[in-house]
């Protein structure tokens, strides 16, 4: 996990052990993405191809933590709620659009980096989600076994 200005990256790994047999926020861990949304009340799946607005509102914020389901401590008279901005709504315009110079200049071709510079208009945040991709992209090098990776040596 690390923070930069206004943002939170978080980056997961899991052991291979757990394949198949993991569910949540996260999705599904089973190589197929037409399952990865599912609520966590009830087996109701929103498929990937819904628009942003419905995952945001239908999957993502069905994702909210709960007051008595809160794992924190609070000071006297502040609870979950005191923290939790229930009129939030992201930007929720579809990443579809072209990179223009400005675009390609900071993000290359990265859409997500794209996406966040044209929401937010910040270069230095849209160069943070680039960075954030390009560690994962690193973590997960590392993390493929094969030639030139880590490996335990028997004597």
């Amino acid at each position: 996990m690390t923070t930069h200005d206004d943002a939170l990256t978080i980056l997961v790994t899991i052991p291979n052990r757990f394949k198949y047999n993991t569910h949540g926020m996260l999705g599904t861990w089973n190589d197929d993405q037409s399952d990865d949304l599912q609520r966590p009340d009830d087996d109701v799946i929103i498929p990937a191809t819904s628009s942003m607005e419905t995952i945001f509102h239908e999957f993502g914020n069905t994702w909210r933590v709960k007051k008595n389901e809160s794992l924190f401590y609070y000071r006297p008279g502040y609870n979950q709620s005191s923290y939790t901005n229930y009129n939030y709504t992201p930007s929720l315009i579809e990443p579809t659009f072209s990179l223009d110079d400005r675009i390609g200049h900071v993000c290359g071709t990265s859409q997500l980096c794209a996406f966040d510079l044209l929401v937010t208009a910040r270069e230095e945040f849209a160069g943070q989600t680039l960075r954030a991709i390009e560690q994962y992209q690193s973590t997960r090098k590392d993390l493929e076994p094969g030639i030139g990776h880590y490996q335990t040596q028997r004597r």
